[in-house]
């Protein structure tokens, strides 16, 4: 989001009073520009991290979480975690190793899937929450998602999460009805559901409304400064180091109190 820095001039209440060396109190700040406060508020807004989506088209998605994790397990196979590239998926329950155009009859086209017939997907039986954690907080972090249901539409929402702290969330509605409209086996309504945050992710709460999805390409990108693995803010938090235009914010408020006071100063003389 753009921000202005307006040149805005106001007449304000005294901001504060001193004495000065004969004891006698003095008022500065009776009127004074504002921009400078205007420009301070826009770098503090715009220093904040941003929760960012994407979609199968947006080539950054691929460059921004640029590992990818499949499973590893046989057709058939059980697992409850992914591990690649130094990265760890705890799906916290147990999934099931499907193939498209095997044990995964339906899937999305190519033009909204990175995945082909051959590929590995997880499979997931039952409504309701689930949450994947993560080894250590993590930049990016996506997958794609297909409901099993192909008669009814299904709802499902994925809720980003640093530690306990809320970043954003995705939602979408699954409706196979291609499926059996145009007999069409990889006519399903798969959806990413990939979103990065500088702030990064340490979990994600999944809440679906069918009674089975399936979910491949999972993705994850590093937290910027943290490399993978054991990099990255750990268990939670939101990170104690401020960033780049955070320190100008700082830099600028720090000069605009002292020209304050060097004014103040110098009217006391």
């Amino acid at each position: 989001m753009p921000y202005a820095i307006r040149n805005v001039s106001a007449s304000v209440p005294p901001l504060l009073t001193i004495p000065d060396k004969e004891h006698t109190m003095i008022t500065i700040g009776t009127s004074i520009k504002i921009s400078a406060l205007v420009g301070v508020v826009a770098l503090a807004t715009a220093s904040h991290a941003q929760f960012t989506t994407y979609n199968p088209t947006n080539t950054d998605w691929q460059t921004v979480a640029n590992v990818r994790i499949d499973p590893t397990a046989v057709n058939g196979g059980t697992y409850s975690s992914l591990t690649g590239g130094g990265y760890t998926i705890n799906f916290g329950t147990s999934a099931t190793a499907g193939v498209i155009g095997d044990t995964q009859a339906v899937w999305g086209s190519s033009a909204i899937s990175e995945l082909a017939d051959g590929a590995f997907v997880s499979q997931f039986s039952g409504s309701g929450l689930y949450t994947f954690t993560f080894s250590s907080a993590i930049g990016a972090f996506g997958f794609e998602g297909l409901g099993d249901d192909l008669l009814d539409p299904q709802d499902m929402s994925v809720d980003f999460y640093n530690g306990t702290t809320f970043l954003g969330s995705i939602g979408h509605t699954f409706d196979n009805s291609n499926v059996f409209l145009n007999s069409d086996l990889l006519g399903g309504d798969v959806y990413l559901f990939g979103a990065s945050d500088s702030r990064g992710f340490t979990s994600v709460q999944i809440n679906y409304s069918g009674t089975g999805f399936s979910s491949g390409a999972f993705r994850v990108g590093a937290l910027a400064g943290g490399g993978n693995g054991g990099g990255g803010n750990g268990g939670g938090g939101n990170g104690a180091v401020p960033e780049p235009g955070e320190w100008a914010v700082m830099g600028l408020l720090a000069s605009g109190l002292g020209g304050l006071v060097l004014r103040a100063r110098r009217r006391t003389a």
